[in-house]
């Protein structure tokens, strides 16, 4: 969003113009999935100003130089104009005006100031959705809204205030020196002596609910350390880092990890050192998203990863909750706390059928790399309830295939990774009906049902249970490969069976996500590598998500052919596994080639599927997130698997066997650990070291 001025902590955040301005559209101070300043507009003798520079300084503080503007009263370059801002929890603004000319001045700052109290939703509906997108309506409530400003105290105090449903939101602006307040805001008669200046804080606190907000920062944090951020057990939260001749992936990886801090939620009732999916539309919670993205950032973060298994487990579903598409054993697939949550809307919501055999998958994950068989143990009970919804509600019609079928009036018609209402369709551009059984989902479930024998038959000391789970694992092998396999078009994995059990016949990147999980044999994964790397599937800047051979295809479609970096670390990940390395670094080398274009190297969630022949740079996509979580755990998964970095049970340390891209002959990594034990990697050529640093 190269227009817009970000200021980001946890679950606040500001969207403004480059020049600090919220002027509506969708723009404003949001915190917790509600905008509650939806205008802050500054003017210097009745003009807005006009902007010379602005950016952040810290993930949570910006910075604005701007200039009177002509055709005032004011000469030209006569009065420079400073913005200082921080934002957590509420806001804190600065602003100086310093005079460049040799005679007092009698000028006018306003500061128009409006608090809309409107839903996250329901900012991105008016400015971008399609009607058949998801967007989670609350139901019908009070109609009676209070909304006013309250009277002005003498200290320069404006306060904005709604009531609706059970949703109570207040704003108070509290202004230093004390200005005049009106019903548009709040204004300055300042008098500026000769070269002199002025200067006034302004300050933004909030009440939920009527408890307040704490407020995080302030302006003296203005360049400071963040810190303040601890993981799940009291530990830093700190990611290795890299250092590596080709630049732009040293830069992509160093801009993701910084970003991660950036999304940390800090809540008190959710484990600390969690990361929000992603700014603006996602600032919480996704079950799906938080998983993958603990995974990713393996070995390098491993409190994220406890975070992600302790907060989701204490989410976990008991209940059938049909409004919620709940059910015992599933797992949260988003958690909200905006108005329409407040009032009924059916949060926390559970509609997601991927994330109950990922969360198995990733505590297996953190199994390996630690070697904590008490704390696993701990988790046994989440797991069986996992593993009894799979094999229950997730299966209704007990053909062996994980499937869904929304239930609740607003929730999503499709629950895969892929949840956009048009995401599922047929090579002839149909739509899929449902019920739908995605490619992928069956594979996240072979690879849960491996790994989950594996925890039992080691820490939990279960030779039974690790049996019975094997043979369910070997028989999903067989069934998948009979069912989801077509020779058409040189053979492919299909993206899903439909309602009917026919099989949805477009081509699509979810093949690279079975290579992940280890469902093909490896004839067909080679097969599989080729298609993805073929010019149909690959864009050049990485694999989109539907080929351009399919009739469905688009490439500003958010998942029928756009590119996901996600999706393209995940498909790396798979390759390298299967030994498969030339493939998978044409796919990596893509994929950090689009992050250098991309301000800041940062890779947003999506952009358009557009091929490399066609434009010369990624096009961008309108509503990406960015920074968004598991698009900053891409380069991570990406050079961890080109890495071969691997736990060692035996040895209580790591191994690696690296097949890096020819542009990162040079590599290492510090500060990641396993087993309790810190490491550094070295790769120089053809010379490769592990040295243990605690």
């Amino acid at each position: 969003m190269p227009e817009v001025l970000l200021a980001v902590d946890g679950t606040s955040f500001i969207l403004s113009a480059r020049n600090g301005d919220i002027n509506g559209g969708t723009n404003g101070l949001f915190v917790r999935d509600a905008r509650y300043l939806s205008r802050w507009r500054l003017q210097v003798d009745g003009l807005t100003p006009q902007l010379l520079s602005s950016h952040h300084v810290d993930p949570y503080s910006n910075l604005v130089f701007l200039m009177n503007s002509e055709g005032g009263s004011l000469p030209p370059n006569a009065v420079s104009i400073r913005r200082r801002r921080v934002v957590g929890g509420g806001m804190e603004e600065e602003v100086q005006l310093e005079s460049h000319l040799d005679r007092d001045l009698e000028l006018e700052m306003r500061l128009d100031v409006e608090a809309d109290f409107l839903d996250l939703f329901d900012v991105k509906a008016r400015a971008f959705a399609n009607p058949r997108d998801h967007v989670f309506a609350e139901p019908e409530v009070d109609p009676d809204t209070e909304r006013n400003a309250v009277a002005p105290s003498p200290g320069g105090t404006l306060a904005f205030e709604q009531r609706r449903g059970r949703f109570s939101g207040r704003v108070v602006v509290d202004a230093y020196p004390a200005p005049v307040v009106d019903g548009r805001g709040m204004a300055w008669k300042v008098s500026l002596p000769a070269h002199g200046s002025f200067q006034a804080t302004v300050v933004v606190g909030l009440q939920i609910d009527g408890q307040p907000v704490p407020r995080r920062h302030r302006l003296d944090d203005i360049g400071g350390v963040r810190g303040g951020r601890d993981g799940v057990d009291g530990a830093a939260p700190v990611l290795a880092r890299v250092q590596t001749g080709w630049h732009a992936l040293q830069a992509t990886y160093e801009r993701a990890a910084d970003d991660l801090f950036t999304l940390l939620i800090d809540e008190p009732d959710l484990a600390s050192g969690l990361p929000a999916a992603g700014l603006p539309w996602f600032m919480t919670v996704f079950g799906r998203d938080t998983l993958i993205t603990a995974y990713q950032v393996l070995p390098a973060g491993q409190w994220l990863g406890w975070s992600a298994i302790e907060t989701l487990a204490r989410l976990q579903s008991t209940v059938d909750d049909p409004d919620r598409d709940a059910q015992p054993g599933k797992i949260i697939h988003e958690l909200r706390r905006g108005p329409a949550a407040i009032n009924g809307g059916h949060f926390p919501y559970y509609g997601t059928v991927d994330a109950p055999m990922l969360f198995v998958i990733l505590l297996n994950e953190l199994w390996r790399w630690t070697g904590d068989d008490d704390r696993v143990r701990r988790f046994r009970p989440n797991v069986a309830a996992a593993l009894h919804w799979m094999r229950g509600e997730g299966d209704p019609d007990h053909d062996g295939f994980i499937e869904w079928e929304c239930r609740a009036p607003s929730g999503l018609q499709n629950q895969a990774w892929k949840d956009s209402w048009d995401a599922f369709r047929h090579h002839d551009g149909s739509l899929a009906t449902g019920p739908l059984a995605s490619c992928e989902v069956q594979g996240y479930a072979y690879d849960a049902l491996r790994r989950a024998a594996e925890l039992a038959a080691r820490p939990w000391g279960d030779a039974d249970l690790a049996a019975e789970l094997s043979n369910e694992a070997d028989a999903m092998y067989r069934r998948f490969n009979e069912r989801f396999w077509s020779e058409d078009r040189g053979g492919f994995y299909v993206l899903a069976l439909d309602g009917a059990k026919r099989q949805v016949d477009s081509m699509t990147s979810n093949m690279g996500h079975l290579l992940w999980s280890g469902i093909a044999p490896p004839e067909r994964a080679e097969v599989v590598a080729g298609q993805l790397v073929s010019s149909p599937l690959f864009s050049g800047w990485g694999v989109r998500t539907m080929s351009r051979d399919d009739l469905g295809f688009n490439p500003i479609s958010y998942h029928c052919g756009t590119v996901w970096p996600h999706d393209n670390s995940i498909a790396v990940a798979g390759l390298h596994s299967y030994g498969l390395h030339v493939q998978a670094n044409r796919l990596m080398t893509a994929v950090i080639d689009a992050a250098r274009e991309f301000p800041g190297h940062r890779l947003p969630e999506v952009f358009a599927g557009y091929g490399r022949d066609v434009c010369p740079f990624p096009v961008e996509y309108p509503t990406a997130s960015s920074p968004q979580a598991w698009a900053c755990g891409s380069s991570m998964l990406m050079l961890r698997a080109a890495l071969g970095l691997e736990p060692d049970g035996g040895t209580r340390g790591v191994r690696i066997d690296p097949h890096l891209p020819a542009r990162a002959e040079t590599v290492r990594m510090t500060g990641f650990s396993a087993f309790g034990r810190g490491f550094d990697i070295r790769v120089d050529g053809g010379r490769i070291s592990v040295e243990p640093t605690t």
